[in-house]
């Protein structure tokens, strides 16, 4: 068992989300009571754009931005 438990209204959202965005929005995970979005790298800003004009979602505050950089290929960033 994991700690904290995933929130089924997290889950919900996320699916939605992913489902409708026609990728913009790539993946979704609930951890540690927060629900994380995936996106393509090169389209960060349209999934940026995506979760906070949508009329359902209006997110309007960005915790975290990751990437991976792995400069020995040829595309380098994740």
């Amino acid at each position: 068992m994991t700690w904290p438990t995933a929130l089924p209204i997290l889950e919900k959202l996320g699916s939605s989300v992913v489902a409708k965005s026609k990728g913009v929005i790539a993946a979704y995970e609930v951890m540690y009571g927060e629900l994380n979005f995936t996106a393509p790298a090169g389209r960060i800003v349209e999934a940026l754009t995506y979760l906070r004009d949508h009329k359902d979602l209006g997110f309007h505050q960005l915790i975290d931005l990751c990437g991976a950089d792995y400069p020995e290929r040829e595309l380098r960033f994740d």
